[in-house]
Order: structure tokens, then C-alpha cells, then sequence
């Protein structure tokens, strides 16, 4: 694409920040707009794992039985809940048809080879001096069992194969705490992976939104795409609220958005929400590992001044609405995994205490490609949970296509009309 010399990316969360970086690296003038300010919307509440060895599709073997079944249960951190939107019921219908193991194994190995370079960008960001922390403290997996831990390491099994650094032995409960000393009693063996990495999500975002500003990146906050203008097979101008913005290139970056503004252009895409939550926990106590707590879906991260517990995953209720019991139930799940959390499990004091869609796929694959019947309009979404740990690898490998003109074959299993 010689003549592609400007692209506007819709979307100012990880993905479209970490697109727009590698296009304003090929020397493309870039816009980003974004509804709102940068990295605060899905983004902001994400674990902000760096996780190649878990980066995973969502549907899985069981993975109905668990929505279902945890739907009822009091310390659940899972619910499908299709009487809060029946129109979702279709999509998720095929989300069950995903949750095999072939299809689970498939899955995981597309996802493992996109995730292989997951770490280049951060690290070609520190080399720039871009003040990005990306501490490198691995990613421990707590339980409360012996059988747990062995059959979660068994898991993984594939990804050490794969040449993953993934341990051949469980910890005990000696070795688990002096690893991790702000571990509960309750937690008697585990394992870490130890090449994972985290990031804070929001400060990543922000640190990143600066530096494309100091690059030349015109970034328009606050400011809400209305409309999109198509003529010959071509995208000529995005419609916002702040104007108009005409450019050579369209990359549709915008999370949950993204199926309503393909869909103005003909493309369907099946993009649903999968709600999660977060909130942080003030404390002097803060584990200094990534958490994963078991099989309960619950995580932690360490974060400055304290950490983030994430978890819950609510299909088919696409609204922020907070649901206290989902939050009840990671404060349960927590207290059980951790010396110090707070006792009290009410959600009113909660600080930062938040709600976000993630974009999801039925087959749990980002959609990374050009729309059909539109030659100069992308698409970069759909990454689930993975969304900030895949963001740079992501946004380079669409770039490449984008000015080379030829598809990368590490994103052959990513595209738009494979639905």
C-alpha cells in the first residue's frame, strides 16, 4: 500500500494505542479517537498480565457446565445470564459449540504463536526510555490442593512443549510461602511461572498516550465516532462529534464498539461483552507476585500502593452495572488466598471498584484483519481478558499488513470473514 500515508484508529484503549504507536513508527501521520480518555475504559481494570503461557481462548471443556452451575453458587466468580439479554442467546450457543478440546487446543496454540513476541514491544519501549514498569516477578499459581495443582500444571503441559518456561513440579507449602509470604495458610501448594510479566494497566496507557502525543499522534479525547463514510470500496472519512476526520485508513480499535461501527460498514461481527470486574485493595501488605487463585477465575496484581483483585465473567449481561454478589464472591474468594485481606465484605468502601465489557469472540480469537469488500478498513479487536498483554505484538503484526500489503502468517487464524 504505497499510497497509505495517514490512518485514523477509532478506539484509545491498549490495542489502539499500541496500533497507533507501530503506524506512527512507519512514519504514518496518525488520529486516534477516543470516546473517552485513553486506557480508561476496558483497559483500565484489566490484571495487566504479560502472560504468554496463559494466553488462552475463554470458551473451554466445561466451560457451560461452570457458567451455569456457578451461576448459583454463592462464591461464584462465573454466570451466563441470557435472561438479561436474549438476543445474546445465539452467540452464545456458538461460544458452547467452541468449548472443546480440540477446539480449546487449537485455539491455544494460535494464540501461543501470536503471544511468542508478546514481550518486544514493552522492552522496545524501556529502550526508548518510555516509562513503562514492567516488573518481572513471574505469575503464581496458588492452591489450596495437592490434586488442584498437579491437574493445573498438567494444563500447561502443552505450553512447555511448546518451549515455554513452565516448572515440571508443584510446590509445597514451605516453598510456596517463602516465595510468597502474603499467602494464607489455606494455600499449601502451587507453582510459578516464572518468565510472566505484569504491567499497571492505566499507567500504561496513559505513559504510552503520552509519548504518541510527543510523536506527533493527533489523539482526540472525549470525542465519539458517529458515522463512517464508504464510496468505491473505500473508507473516505470517519464522522465524530468533534468533526470530521478524513484519512488513508481506517483501524477500528474500539472494544464492544467495534461490532456497532463494522457493522455501519457491512461486516458482522460477532464482538460480545464478557463482563469482568476489579477493584484495589490499599494495603502495606501487597503480595509481590501476580496471582492466580486456583480454579476460581480470581486473580491479583500487585499495583503501587497496594493490588488489584480481578475476576467474574457475566455473559450476557452487557451493562456496567456492578453486581455486588460477583464482587461478594471475589472478596470471599480472596480472604481465603491471602493473609491480609480486609474482613469486612462490603462493596461500598471498595476503592476503584469497576466494571468493563471485554470484547469476546465466539471462539475466544481476536479479529485481526481488514473488513471485507473494504480495501483501506482494519479491524483490531475482540482479544477478551488478553487485550493489553497482546496489544503490542497485535498492533505490530497489523501494521506490517498494513504497509506491506501482505498478510503475516501469524495472523492467518485472526480474520473477519472466518465467522
Amino acid at each position: 500500500m504505497s499510497a497509505l500515508s495517514s490512518v485514523t484508529v477509532v478506539g484509545g484503549g491498549a490495542v489502539g494505542l499500541a496500533t497507533a504507536y507501530y503506524l506512527r513508527k512507519a512514519g504514518l501521520d496518525v488520529t486516534v479517537v477516543e470516546s473517552g480518555r485513553p486506557g480508561r475504559s476496558t483497559s483500565w481494570g484489566n490484571g495487566g498480565w504479560l502472560s504468554p503461557v496463559l494466553s488462552i481462548p475463554t470458551p473451554g471443556p466445561g466451560m457451560p457446565r461452570m457458567g451455569i452451575v456457578e451461576s448459583f453458587q454463592r462464591d461464584s466468580a462465573v454466570a451466563v445470564r441470557p435472561h438479561a439479554a436474549p438476543s445474546m442467546i445465539p452467540w452464545l450457543l456458538r461460544f458452547a459449540r467452541h468449548c472443546t478440546r480440540s477446539a480449546f487446543e487449537s485455539g491455544s496454540a494460535r494464540l501461543g504463536a501470536l503471544s511468542r513476541e508478546m514481550f518486544d514491544g514493552f522492552d522496545e519501549l524501556a529502550d526508548l526510555g518510555v516509562p513503562v514498569e514492567v516488573p518481572r516477578q513471574g505469575n503464581l499459581r496458588a492452591c489450596l490442593t495437592e490434586a488442584e495443582a498437579r491437574h493445573q500444571l498438567a494444563g500447561l503441559a502443552p505450553m512447555r512443549a511448546a518451549g515455554y518456561a513452565v516448572p515440571d513440579r508443584i510446590m509445597g507449602a514451605e516453598e510456596i510461602h517463602e516465595l510468597e509470604p502474603e499467602l494464607s495458610d489455606n494455600v499449601r501448594y502451587g507453582f510459578n511461572l516464572p518468565e510472566e510479566r505484569h504491567v499497571d494497566p492505566g499507567a500504561f496507557c496513559d505513559t504510552l498516550a503520552d509519548h504518541l502525543v510527543k510523536q506527533g499522534v493527533r489523539l482526540l479525547t472525549d470525542t465519539r465516532v458517529t458515522g463512517v463514510r464508504a464510496a468505491g470500496g473505500r473508507v473516505t472519512a470517519v464522522e465524530t462529534t468533534g468533526g470530521q476526520v478524513r484519512a488513508d485508513a481506517l483501524v477500528i480499535a474500539a472494544g464492544l464498539d467495534t461490532r456497532l461501527i463494522a457493522g455501519w460498514l457491512g461486516a458482522r461481527l460477532p464482538i460480545r461483552g464478557g463482563k469482568g470486574y476489579s477493584f484495589f485493595v490499599p494495603s502495606e501488605h501487597s503480595p509481590s507476585h501476580p496471582l492466580y487463585l486456583s480454579h476460581t477465575k480470581v486473580g491479583v496484581t500487585p499495583l503501587q500502593g497496594g493490588y488489584r483483585v480481578l475476576g467474574g465473567m457475566e455473559l450476557a449481561d452487557e451493562t456496567l452495572r456492578i453486581n455486588p454478589r460477583m464482587i461478594r464472591g471475589m472478596i470471599r474468594v480472596a480472604r481465603r488466598y491471602l493473609r491480609h485481606m480486609p474482613a469486612d465484605e462490603s462493596t461500598a468502601e471498595l476503592p476503584d471498584l469497576w466494571a468493563g465489557l471485554r470484547p469476546m469472540t465466539p471462539d475466544g480469537l481476536p479479529v485481526i484483519d481488514h473488513l471485507p469488500n473494504l480495501s483501506n478498513a482494519y479491524v483490531n479487536s475482540g482479544h477478551g481478558m488478553l487485550g493489553v498483554g497482546l496489544c503490542m505484538v497485535s498492533g505490530a503484526a497489523l501494521t506490517d499488513f498494513m504497509v506491506s500489503g501482505r498478510r503475516p502468517h501469524v495472523l492467518a487464524p485472526f480474520g473477519a470473514s472466518r465467522f
